[in-house]
């Protein structure tokens, strides 16, 4: 999978390609035993990796007034698999991204939300009277659409390592639902989440990957629009 469009001035400098490199020695060592405890052994693909799909099948980060952030872990940790496959050309690790991806996809909401909170729409921070209420203190927390940044991301990683158009096109459903939401409720991208905006706004990393792999202005022009 190529991208439709190329960086407007080429990096003067590039990363050497993930396949021609190695760390040897004790680092070497410990490297392999941390992708193999954490990345594509047996119970990281089995445990480590299922328990960060169902935080997403199951969609209860949002029982808290101020959200929480189970969303994240399964983008992160597929990052680092989509890495450790096109480093070591794993076929089976190649295979179990592919099987995981899907499984998400499954979770996916017919609107193209694709998260862990019940509902699709909750992407704003909570009051701080409700949050005074309920803890306290003003936690006016929402990460919605901060794990949204990452299983988007990872899933772009995975359209492009398996040159796949249905992992891809959910991509776009999931940036088409985030979009609308802000647009029906009159919203930038600045008023969601946390921190004023600077989680979500994360989000346009992944926006723009969107962008250069389908040519689509709308994701440019949401990003141009967000960091006015």
């Amino acid at each position: 999978m190529k991208f439709i469009i190329p960086y407007a001035v080429e990096n003067i400098r590039r990363s050497p390609d993930l396949a021609a490199t190695s760390l040897d020695g004790e680092i070497g060592t410990r490297y392999e035993r941390f992708v193999y405890e954490r990345v594509n052994g047996k119970f990281a693909i089995e445990e480590i990796l299922r328990e960060a799909e169902d935080c997403i099948r199951d969609k209860y980060d949002d029982e808290f007034v101020h959200g929480l952030w189970k969303t994240e872990f399964w983008g992160k940790l597929m990052l680092s698999a989509v890495r450790v496959c096109r480093q070591k050309s794993d076929a089976q690790l190649k295979e179990d991204i592919r099987r995981s991806a899907y499984r998400l996809l499954s979770f996916q909401n017919p609107s193209g939300f694709l998260g862990s909170y019940a509902d699709e729409a909750n992407i704003f921070p909570a009051s701080e009277e409700e949050c005074i209420r309920a803890f306290g203190w003003a936690s006016c927390y929402n990460w919605s659409a901060w794990g949204t940044k990452y299983t988007m991301w990872a899933l772009l990683e995975c359209a492009q390592l398996l040159d796949d158009e249905v992992i891809l096109n959910a991509c776009r459903r999931m940036a088409d639902q985030l979009i609308g939401v802000l647009e029906k409720n009159g919203k930038w991208l600045k008023d969601a989440g946390v921190m004023h905006g600077m989680a979500a706004g994360s989000i346009m990393k992944p926006m723009l990957v969107l962008y250069r792999l389908t040519g689509e202005r709308t994701y440019y022009e949401f990003c141009l629009a967000a960091a006015r």
